[in-house]
């Protein structure tokens, strides 16, 4: 028997499921977007004048944009990523503007010591004879390996780049973006010539880190003293650019409770930092993003603009980007920033050139730094790093007595603060790939000082070209000098140094460069050779515009096909996805290790590219890149290509999944450099812009 519907039973049924799309659609994202759009202006419509080109497309600019070929829009009262989308099909690239959140790589803790002398001696990452001493007898240094800073200081002094030891980079100009900055440490407060706080205003009177925040906005402090620590001032430590003249740009956010901050936020934070006339800019924290849109979208304009400032800015030699790759023990290459193809992304290595497995690896990887894992041994710390801690004095009467301590910084309620006593003005905790970061952008600096001329690509191939190939065994560089675990080794100040000198012109004699390999003996074929590194062939930086389906509805109360229904989902910020990390009812990926949902594959699934209307394809993805996973181990793509298997994540405590366990796994560097894994010229190459390389 058939069942007939009334015309009217039949108008309620369209109205029903036509109000339904339309908040599945287009309500539920909403929080997820500023109603901005990003708009690539392209020259027929800019033929017009751009103020006319962008009245033409019935919007108004909202923002300014350093790249003046887009442009920020509000379009009325239309809905973000629907207009967008009508954007796009006229050709034009654009998307609505996200909110994104961002992370500091920041430091595991140590406990305290008490320490009263000068720390340049325990500095074990700028020289090391494998044996330093420590005043408290508490810390021992495991192996013998270092940057060769001294000795690139001391070969600065010969060739007269410098006339003192207090000029060592004082015609530089170093940046560093961070959560907050102590500037009135005495340490730091000499070097800095621009300082600005794109924050909130919890900030101490006269100062720019937050003193209200869990973490007390210590990170940037940490990474500043490192980088560009006055030297030679008889006062705590020295950085590796210990006269750079210092950008301090304080970030929103704070490292272990990050806030949502608009997508064009960081536009504002590297334009400011080219203005003050930075040439090298340390980045010691990465991008949080939860599907490979959200990282597409970004590329879209930081791609450009990150092409505009290596080789545009700063009077077109371009401004050296660092970016430290990050903690998770995993490939980094999802990230929009690091693995831009002009940026230098750092990794860690112990005092015996032993890359910790907790730093990122990829394809993409620049270099390795000497620093600390936060191991100890026995009641000995192994390697520990000194810098600059955040500083408030005490209000007591009698400084150093129960009670009466520094009010900042890492652990300001404890007599012994900073590791320096009550003082707690310097640090010896900071540790991990934040810190290996800082130590190559002040190398960067000094490299210029012995040659100015330099562009920032060419400034970043010589510290490529230099660095020492330190585990061999451990990375088997390929052909090119190239190991997805360990960059081109780990950096070599002394060599990078020389080779700008003679690059610029200038001469090093016989005996300067006997006593140059002597210092640093030579571990690649010809360390005179100043050519020839090259990254691996992997095409991960070109940008694929999203399209819409081509049954995408134009109007929100138009019935999408059934058969496209999930595909047409285009406002959940995911390319072909259904409400991903909405907690929308057809999204099963907040429960770790089950498919996303069941959803056939498409036909393209398996092919190892990211294709239309998929989230992924046999790629990997970090777990603490996810919502709702642990934040160890890896996702691996679904069999679907709709979503991640988080079977193999777990958290801290817990063992490895058994599926896991090949993995480089984040062990707070416990006798860092010992994972096996494969050839890294076994990475399959990946054309899908974010998608993340597989290295088995």
């Amino acid at each position: 028997m058939l069942f007939e519907i009334s015309d009217q039973e039949m108008f309620m049924k369209k109205f029903f499921v036509a109000s339904f799309l339309f908040f599945m659609f287009f309500a539920l994202p909403a929080a997820e977007h500023t109603g901005r759009l990003f708009v690539k202006l392209d020259a027929k419509c800019l033929s017009q004048g751009r103020e006319a080109c962008i009245k033409s497309l019935g919007c108004t600019e909202a923002g300014e944009l350093t790249l003046k070929n887009w442009a920020l829009l509000k379009c009325g009262n239309d809905e973000p990523v629907k207009k967008a989308a009508a954007f796009v099909k006229k050709g034009m690239a654009a998307h609505a503007e996200r909110f994104v959140r961002h992370q500091l790589y920041s430091v595991d803790s140590i406990d305290p010591l008490y320490l009263n002398d000068t720390y340049m001696k325990e500095q074990w990452n700028f020289h090391n004879t494998g044996n330093t001493t420590f005043a408290d007898g508490k810390a021992t240094v495991s192996g013998k390996d270092h940057a060769h800073i001294a000795e690139a200081w001391r070969l600065l002094r010969i060739l007269g780049a410098v006339s003192s030891d207090s000029e060592l980079g004082k015609d530089r100009k170093l940046a560093i973006i961070d959560d907050g900055f102590d500037i009135l440490h005495e340490d730091i407060q000499p070097g800095i010539i621009a300082s600005n706080n794109f924050g909130d205003n919890t900030i101490e009177a006269g100062n720019l880190f937050s003193n209200q925040s869990a973490t007390k906005n210590f990170h940037g402090t940490f990474v500043t003293g490192i980088a560009g620590g006055r030297g030679n001032n008889s006062l705590g430590v020295a950085g590796a650019c210990p006269a750079c003249s210092l950008i301090l740009a304080r970030m929103a956010g704070d490292p272990e409770d990050v806030g949502a901050v608009y997508e064009s936020y960081y536009d504002q934070v590297f334009r400011w930092v080219v203005q003050q006339g930075a040439e090298v800019v340390n980045n010691s924290w990465g991008l949080l993003y939860e599907n490979m849109d959200d990282c597409n979208y970004m590329k879209s304009y930081y791609n450009e603009l990150f092409d505009y400032m290596t080789t545009e800015a700063n009077g077109g030699k371009g401004v050296l980007l660092v970016f430290a790759s990050g903690n998770a023990g995993a490939d980094f290459s999802t990230d929009p920033f690091s693995t831009h193809p002009n940026v230098l992304a750092v990794g860690a290595v112990n005092s015996k050139g032993s890359r910790y497995s907790f730093s990122n690896y990829g394809p993409r990887l620049g270099v390795m730094a000497p620093t600390s894992g936060g191991e100890k041994s026995g009641s000995k710390f192994v390697d520990r790093i000194w810098t600059t801690d955040n500083y408030i004095a005490p209000t007591c009467s009698t400084p150093g007595t129960s009670g009466c301590h520094d009010k900042a910084g890492w652990n300001p309620d404890h007599v012994m603060a900073g590791g320096d006593g009550w003082w707690g003005k310097y640090s010896y905790r900071f540790s991990h790939t934040s810190s290996a970061a800082p130590l190559v952008s002040g190398v960067a600096a000094i490299v210029l000082e012995a040659n100015p001329d330099l562009t920032a690509v060419e400034l970043r191939d010589i510290i490529v070209n230099t660095a020492d190939r330190v585990s061999k065994t451990d990375a088997n560089y390929d052909s090119n000098g190239h190991s997805n675990y360990y960059g081109f080794g780990r950096v070599n100040a002394l060599r990078a140094v020389a080779a700008a000198w003679i690059k610029g012109g200038g001469t090093i004699t016989a005996d300067i460069k006997d006593a140059i390999d002597k210092a640093s003996p030579c571990t690649r074929e010809d360390c005179w050779d100043f050519e020839g590194a090259e990254y691996p062939d992997a095409d991960l930086y070109d940008y694929d515009p999203v399209t819409p389906d081509e049954d995408y509805s134009e109007d929100a109360d138009e019935k999408p096909d059934k058969d496209n229904d999930q595909d047409s989902d285009h406002d959940s910020g995911n390319q072909g996805g259904s409400d991903i990390d909405n907690g929308g009812p057809e999204n099963n990926d907040s429960d770790p290790g089950t498919e996303p949902d069941d959803t056939p594959a498409g036909p393209l699934c398996g092919n190892g590219n990211i294709d239309a209307n998929e989230i992924c394809d046999g790629n990997t993805m970090p777990c603490a890149q996810l919502a709702g996973a642990p934040k160890n181990g890896t996702a691996k793509c679904a069999s679907n290509c709709m979503g991640w298997d988080k079977s193999g994540c777990y958290n801290d405590g817990e063992e490895p999944p058994a599926s896991d366990t090949d993995e480089p796994v984040a062990d707070n560097g416990e006798e860092g450099g010992e994972d096996h894994h494969s050839d890294p010229s076994d990475a399959e190459d990946d054309d899908s812009g974010c998608a993340l390389l597989t290295v088995d």
